[in-house]
């Protein structure tokens, strides 16, 4: 039909798909989070940079409840923290309130050179990862993207739902480092396969309580070489071209102007209107 349409990119690769949409014109658009001022702001490395910021998104839903989860979280926060204190970096633990209940982080303490956020909006919590030398995210796409435009390098954990499955296997395909060997990362994605969404999330945190040591292989030697002074700078140089020549592939057309614009061409609403006083 002679109608256009709009692609807005869910996830890195998103641009493959425009030959399976039939509209007679497609455009890509920026995700939702792509924030509006895309320059990277300047760290100073003696104060702000000495901090890796440890991110947890999308860790509970409701098919996994937390208690089938916490084994797995305690021992990648327990492992990035000691790696932390090794390399002498503050660590900035991010996620939701069932972390406090961790041992390591029920008395985390600013002076113990751990802290916890579990309370912060998107805008706090894309600060507090800007203002960091490196992430270390489970691979949710909000942060990958917020880090990826804000010039932050960016380390993943194993996928602990059924979207960060299919997102682990798209960023390390482009290039990003993972915490799973190929083989662990074959092997869960074999065990997930086929499986309904729903089922998706239950059997990756079913692989990962079975298969911790292997889920985790690949993380300390990645920070090792992305914190140690003698390899850091051509790692994180490395890291950073990827993930710049990721971002300069992307449409950084605002998705939500072009919803708006949809909306007036309804009939909905006027250019130039902001959002409804009850719109997030």
């Amino acid at each position: 039909q002679p109608i256009g349409a709009y692609l807005v990119q869910d996830f890195p690769g998103a641009s493959r798909l425009l030959g399976a949409c039939r509209a007679q014109r497609v455009e890509l658009v920026a995700p939702m989070v792509w924030p509006r001022a895309t320059a990277p702001a300047a760290r100073d490395d003696e104060v702000d940079g000495r901090r890796i910021a440890l991110h947890f998104g999308g860790v509970t839903s409701p098919v996994v409840p937390w208690d089938a989860i916490r084994r797995p979280i305690g021992a990648m926060v327990s492992l990035v923290a000691d790696l932390a204190r090794r390399h002498r970096r503050e660590l900035t633990v991010l996620g939701n309130r069932h972390l406090g209940s961790l041992p390591l982080l029920s008395d985390a303490l600013p002076g113990r050179g751990i802290r916890l956020v579990t309370e912060a909006n998107p805008a706090e919590a894309a600060a507090l990862v800007e203002s960091a030398e490196l992430l270390v995210t489970t691979p949710g796409i909000g942060m990958v993207y917020e880090a990826m435009a804000r010039e932050v390098p960016t380390l993943l954990l194993p996928p602990v739902n059924s979207t960060q499955l299919h997102q682990y296997a798209v960023l390390t395909g482009l290039g990003y480092p993972g915490s799973l060997s190929e083989p662990a990362a074959s092997a869960l994605q074999r065990q997930t396969q086929g499986a309904p969404w729903d089922r998706q999330s239950v059997l990756a945190v079913r692989w990962l309580q079975a298969n911790l040591d292997e889920a985790l292989a690949e993380l300390p030697s990645w920070l090792e070489r992305l914190l140690a002074d003698r390899d850091r700078g051509q790692a994180r140089v490395d890291l950073l071209r990827l993930q710049r020549r990721l971002r300069d592939s992307l449409s950084q057309r605002d998705a939500v102007e072009v919803l708006r614009t949809i909306v007036v061409a309804l009939g909905g609403g006027r250019a130039g209107d902001g959002p409804p006083s009850s719109a997030p």
